[in-house]
Order: structure tokens, then sequence, then C-alpha cells
């Protein structure tokens, strides 16, 4: 099993000198190994002793050296293997991701499950892969397994959406040059029991959290400027609470550009008769329906809420007391849109 040409019999076609050359030059590690293994081999080092130089088993070694044997200096470099056929032609794939990019008949959405897709490599391929095969083939299309946001089906369109950003640009300029404030409005509830969010422990363990399952919440009326965040708790998000939200950020502010949605808090006779009264000092213009990604106050609910996370809070003033600290450092708040800092 262990006769093979050995000194200077062993790759007769190549000079030591060359070998020596090619081990000086190699980038390659395995590569590298293989030529120091063919060296020593040319020394007339048997396997068992280039084995224990090396650190690598004698079968290892052995088959280094009938490749060499066989094929020549080449045998330095591993052949690749090509493995199985693949089931599915380049041109299938291509008509597939024309398939995946129309989306499945029964989804608006366009996304696609793996359970879609393999009955519909089935049907149109008669192919059955396993799960986890779907999953590398569509990771090589270029396709990831993504969560999709919600979106309301009464939804502004998208020419609306770009419309209110045009207009919101040019009333940003024209209020700003009489010394009004821009603020984005919203509210929001926050309870004591908490998000329980992801956290890192010990691999293999069990971690649980520990939190109060009473039903208590409070709400928060708040406004984001480009330097600042303002802020109120309320037990209820009513048209009155709003107006007295409004009175307290027009002590703040002063003068005041506010942007809000379209809730019930938000229209009324009551509200209409305080911007009448203070019609100089305060304008309320109104996000598109249903898109609240606009507003850039949604994206300071989620700082606030991830410091709730995973609290035992026994009692509302424990929350809020949390909160305020959040609430009251403006640099952690994410900014403005640039649509509203024009």
């Amino acid at each position: 099993m262990w006769s093979l040409p050995n000194g200077k019999k062993f790759l007769s076609d190549v000079s030591t000198q060359k070998l020596r050359s090619m081990y000086a030059v190699e980038q390659h590690p395995k590569s590298k190994l293989r030529l120091l293994a063919a060296l020593h081999r040319r020394k007339g080092e048997s396997i068992d002793s280039i084995a224990r130089m090396l650190s690598k088993s004698r079968r290892t070694v052995h088959g280094w050296l009938t490749r060499f044997t066989m094929r020549g200096i080449m045998a330095k470099d591993a052949i690749r293997q090509t493995g199985r056929p693949s089931q599915m032609t380049i041109a299938q794939r291509r008509q597939l991701v024309k398939y995946l990019e129309r989306g499945p008949p029964h989804n608006a959405t366009g996304l696609w499950s793996t359970k879609d897709v393999q009955e519909l490599l089935r049907r149109k391929y008669n192919i059955v892969f396993v799960k986890q095969h779907v999953w590398r083939m569509l990771d090589q299309l270029g396709f990831s397994l993504l969560r999709p946001r919600k979106s309301h089906h009464r939804r502004a369109d998208a020419s609306t959406i770009a419309a209110f950003k045009k207009k919101t640009r040019k009333l940003v300029r024209e209020y700003r040059k009489r010394h009004f404030v821009i603020a984005a409005q919203d509210e929001a509830t926050f309870g004591l029991i908490p998000i329980v969010a992801r956290g890192w422990a010990r691999r293999g363990s069990n971690p649980t959290v520990t939190i109060n399952h009473k039903n208590v919440c409070t709400n928060v009326f708040g406004a984001r400027t480009q330097k600042g965040f303002a802020y109120k708790f309320s037990k209820r998000k009513r048209q009155r609470e709003f107006i007295v939200f409004l009175r307290y950020a027009l002590k703040r502010w002063g003068r005041i550009l506010l942007f809000v949605d379209n809730g019930p808090a938000h229209h009324g006779k009551r509200l209409e008769g305080f911007c009448q009264k203070h019609k100089k000092t305060l304008r309320i213009e109104y996000f598109p329906a249903y898109s609240p990604e606009l507003n850039p106050i949604e994206q300071c609910w989620k700082p606030a809420r991830d410091v709730l996370a995973n609290r035992l809070l026994h009692t509302l003033p424990a929350a809020k007391y949390h909160l305020r600290k959040k609430f009251n450092n403006p640099k952690e708040m994410p900014k403005m849109f640039q649509y509203f800092r024009d």
C-alpha cells in the first residue's frame, strides 16, 4: 500500500531546485504543504516520517504523493469537485426569477412563502426540493426572507404623498421666515406590561424575565422639532387633552406650524375654535391618510419602548420616570426628516 517512488525517482521530470523555488513562491497554504511533502519525499523520507513532520495522517500524505505520481507537479493544486449536475438549467432559473418577481397570485404583497416556492417548482418544473435547498437557491438568486411593513388598505397613494412633501417643503420655508417652530406631533400609549426584547445569554440556556401583568397605561402627547422634543402625559387621548398639549407647546415655543395625523383627537369643533383663537401663532397641517412613516415622531416612540423592555414596573410613576429620562435627552431622539428641515 505504501510503495511509492522515493528519492530521485519521485517526480523525476522536476528538479529539486525547481521544487524548492515553487515552494518558496507558493501562496496557497494547502498547496505549499503538498509541495513540502514532495520535497521531503525527494530527500528520501518515508511516508510515516513525513506525516509526523507535517502533523498529518499517513493516509493524507499517501494520497498527496500518489496524486503527484499520477498528475505530476500540478497535483499541488486540488481539482475542484463539480458535484451532481443541477436539476434546473440556467434558462429555468431565469424564468423562475421572473415568476418570483411577479409575486404569488393569491397574495398581493408579492411575498412568497417557502411552501409556495416548493409548490411552484413542483408544478412548473416537476422538481421537488427540500426546504433547506429552496432557501439556499433563493439566496443565490438574490432573494432574502424579509418581514413586510404593515400598510393600511386606505393609505394615500404615491402621488398624494409626493404632493404632500412638495407642499411641506414650501410651507416650512415660508413659516420659518416668520419665526415659526416646525413640529410633528403624535400620541403613544405605554403600560406596565413591557415589550419582551431579545438579549445576549449563554447558548443553550432558557432565560426568563419577570414582568407586571397589570393592564395599566398612560398616554403621551409628543411633538418633535429639529432641536427638541416636547411631551405631556395624559390619561386619555381625546380632543380636550390635545388642546391642553397645544397650550403647553405654544407656551414653550410661541409660534408653531404643527403637522398631525388624522386621528379623532385632531378634529372637532372645540379644536377649530381653539385654532381660530390662536390663528396668528398656530397652524395645523395634516399628514396624508394612514401614512405614519411620514411622521418623524413615530421614530421617537421606539427608543422609549426599548427603555421599558424587560423591566419589572410596579407603578405608573416608575414607568414615567424611565420615559422622562429618555424624552429629556434630545440627542437620543431620531433626527427630523429632510423635507421638514429644508
